[in-house]
């Protein structure tokens, strides 16, 4: 059976910017008589490096613009750059076969390297600086010792041109970018392929991994961007990302966020939780964007083109915006099976710990105990519920989301809870929803397995309460286990609810039924809805209501 990692629930319609007017910083840079080809910042951020087919280096000074050093001494267009861990040193690849390391506060090659029989696409060190590698347009990936002149080891597992490499941020595998298709994974002690993953149509030109090394993404000139967990060959998500071939991946250092570069001239930052595109900057002046870096204190993206000067992007006029795509989440957890006044109702505790143990493991985002509280049996009076409602969700701000989950009984105009009696019969409706509303949080989701909760669905489109009109910011969402009339059902050899049970299995990846990893919401309900009438020979009929996108996305499988 196939295993679902849900690395984060509930991210629901992030909002998406487009066409933001970033500021460009281009002032100064100006030195290269032709066009640029690779990039990359030190380690300190301060300074950036140019390989141009102008055979040259440059070596500038963020801070003012101004050219610190020029390194000479390739025969040809330099078509790679890299520093070392201490940024005293750079590494170049030239298309004349040669690579060499410089000393850039002296302006002087230190040695060359020579066993490439063709050009050198892409350079790396090792996280420990002690070797490097490097990739030619032939397919061979080269190993070297700093010291040696000459490659100790050479890997020919590839068929075509070597576009990327790089290493995990643990250290035990780096990964090799082909224009075979293909990106292999080695294991960086023994030098030997773990896995090749074969699913693009034509080559790869970018590849970076999560902070956590267990994922890997990929782009090609096929448009896409693909996602790999390391230790499976299938990619486990695909996104149609460009109009044009995609040249360059770079990651933010928390993992959340991947930017790209393309031939279409733009350069797209992605939310790695929804994997949607959050802001795209469409270059003004020419079409083709090509290597991409974000400078280490994520303040600068840089990228190459097809003219003589770097474009620097100063990100810290996105940031708010980024920020808002950074949703929370907060659950209140409510289950009674024992009623002071009331009969019992045998599952719910079960339902509601279930529940509650989903959100908290990793599956389902592992939210930390602020931001999640279950309240069971005793503890879920109706002053304790509404407590822990508005004490809860008061926490959220404008790009989160709450969820309120009930398992209990539930009556005509409301749910019931623990103390329930005759002068103080039920949980009304009204109030419940009232509370939720006052949460600033971007989306409202509210689930209930309870006997009649098809009720809380005439309360919400009765004309004197109309959730769709009165509330302004259109983002609640009821998932209700029954009709009006009709019964929330358990049974024993499923040992829950069998709504929960099922609304549980679809969160597990079970209601993605149309394989791209991602649930929606109307593909959750469709999974539960049609389970639960297949179940209970139609005498239980759940409901969603509420004002929302059909495509909201509320699960992303790994």
């Amino acid at each position: 059976m196939k295993t679902y990692e849900l690395k984060y629930i509930l991210l629901l319609l992030l909002t998406v910017y487009s066409n933001i007017q970033f500021a460009q910083e281009t002032i100064g840079f100006k030195g290269h008589t032709k066009k640029i080809n690779n990039i990359a910042f030190s380690p300190d951020g301060e300074l950036l490096a140019t390989a141009s087919d102008d055979k040259t280096i440059r070596i500038w000074s963020l801070a003012s613009g101004k050219r610190v050093a020029t390194l000479r001494g390739h025969e040809e267009a330099v078509l790679c750059v890299e520093f070392s861990q201490n940024g005293q040193e750079l590494l170049s690849g030239s298309k004349d076969t040669q690579i060499k390391l410089w000393n850039i506060a002296e302006e002087k090659e230190i040695r060359t390297y020579k066993s490439h029989k063709n050009q050198v696409n892409t350079i790396k060190f090792s996280p420990l600086n002690d070797y490097f590698i490097s990739g030619d347009s032939k397919g061979e990936i080269h190993v070297w010792k700093i010291g040696k002149s000459k490659s100790i080891k050479v890997l020919s597992n590839h068929t075509n041109a070597i576009n990327a490499l790089i290493f995990s941020p643990d250290g035990k595998y780096f990964a090799s970018a082909s224009d075979d298709n293909s990106v292999k994974l080695w294991s960086a002690a023994s030098q030997k392929v773990s896995k090749t993953y074969l699913a693009h149509t034509q080559g790869i030109n970018s590849i970076c991994f999560s902070s956590d090394s267990k994922l890997l993404y990929s782009a090609s000139s096929d448009k896409t961007i693909k996602t790999w967990k390391i230790s499976s060959a299938k990619p486990i998500n695909s996104i149609d990302a460009h109009e044009y071939a995609i040249n360059s991946l770079q990651i933010s250092n928390d993992g959340n966020f991947l930017f790209s570069t393309s031939d279409d001239g733009s350069l797209k930052t992605w939310n790695l939780a929804t994997f949607e595109n959050v802001f795209t900057y469409k270059c003004p002046d020419f079409n083709e964007l090509k290597a991409l870096k974000l400078s280490p204190n994520e303040k600068k993206l840089a990228f190459s083109n097809t003219t003589t000067i770097p474009q620097l992007i100063n990100t810290q006029t996105f940031e708010k915006q980024i920020d808002r795509t950074k949703s929370t989440i907060w659950a209140v957890i409510v289950g009674i099976s024992e009623y002071q006044f009331r009969d019992k109702s045998e599952y719910s505790v079960n339902d509601a710990l279930r529940t509650y143990g989903f959100y908290k493991s990793p599956e389902g985002g592992a939210l930390k105990d602020e931001q999640i509280k279950v309240l069971t049996n005793h503890q879920a009076t109706d002053k304790l519920i509404l407590n822990a409602v508005n004490e809860t969700f008061k926490q959220a701000n404008d790009s989160d989301i709450v969820i309120f989950y009930f398992s209990g009984h539930g009556e005509s105009d409301g749910l019931v809870p623990y103390n329930a009696n005759d002068d103080s019969p039920n949980l009304n409706y009204e109030l419940l929803i009232r509370a939720i509303e006052k949460s600033k949080a971007m989306h409202k989701i509210c689930i209930i397995d309870a006997c009649y909760s098809g009720n809380l669905a005439n309360i919400i489109t009765s004309t004197e309460r109309n959730i769709t009109s009165c509330n302004a910011q259109k983002n609640m969402v009821f998932l209700l286990s029954s009709k009006e009339k009709e019964q929330a059902l358990g049974y024993r050899n499923l040992n829950q609810g069998i709504f929960s049970y099922f609304l549980l299995n679809g969160l597990n990846g079970n209601a993605n039924q149309n394989d791209d990893n991602i649930i929606s919401i109307t593909e959750l309900f469709d999974y539960v809805n049609y389970n639960v009438k297949n179940y209970t020979n139609s005498k239980q009929n759940p409901i969603l209501i509420g004002n929302f996108d059909e495509n909201l996305k509320i699960g992303l499988l790994f």
